[in-house]
């Protein structure tokens, strides 16, 4: 069957192809959407449940740990090369990025002689080029100091130049963060250091209930 010219089934097909490879739908303003990538047990994700932010994508690069977020949120979450991931995600505002002690280093590719998946830092900086969220939140336990500060200089200077301020947390008792964002002046960092608090504080933010 030909679907082109004046076809009113050329449109619908365009629409159709597009929803399939770029499948960011129409969003509610009033709302905080986020993205969790290197998701875990969706600890991040449940923190922003909590902090009243709409998570709408998930990334892991381990299928058995998509299983187990899948039941625990029924939403799944992307496998897939780091590419294809920012290609695939929605329209969202926070993104929240779990790293550990290889957050500079690329895993081991699944094929030969092709890069298809990035260290997780750079695949987050991949997203805050191509979809400049407000806020990028990275965060990890048992962080060495050595490894925030490498974080943190890697990310300004990647992402400077976009208009965005970095700071870095860094903490032996509770987990350690770099934050990237576009408000002024430095991060308002919460007293006691959780994850929970921490993203609350990211919603009272961007949300203007800090400034």
């Amino acid at each position: 069957m030909t679907i082109a010219g004046n076809n009113p089934l050329y449109g619908r097909f365009n629409e159709m192809v597009d929803s399939l490879f770029n499948p960011r739908d129409r969003r509610d303003p009033g709302i905080i959407r986020c993205a969790d990538l290197y998701c875990g047990d969706g600890t991040a994700t449940l923190a922003a449940f909590t902090a009243g932010i709409d998570p709408v994508y998930a990334y892991t690069l381990d299928e058995d740990e998509s299983d187990r977020y899948l039941d625990k949120f029924r939403m799944e979450p992307f496998v897939g090369t780091t590419g294809d991931s920012v290609r695939m995600a929605p329209e969202f505002d926070l993104l929240l990025v779990q790293i550990g002690e290889d957050a500079l280093t690329p895993p081991k590719q699944r094929k030969r002689k092709v890069r298809s998946y990035d260290a997780p830092v750079e695949h987050a900086l991949r997203f805050v080029r191509v979809r400049k969220p407000s806020i990028i939140l990275f965060w990890g336990h048992d962080l060495s100091g050595d490894l925030v500060q490498k974080v943190a200089l890697t990310v300004a200077g990647d992402v400077g130049q976009l208009g965005y301020s970095t700071d870095a947390r860094h903490d032996a008792d509770h987990p350690s963060f770099i934050v990237a964002h576009l408000s002024p002046g430095e991060f308002p960092w919460p007293e006691v250091p959780t994850l929970t608090n921490a993203i609350e504080t990211v919603e009272a933010v961007m949300s203007g209930k800090l400034r």
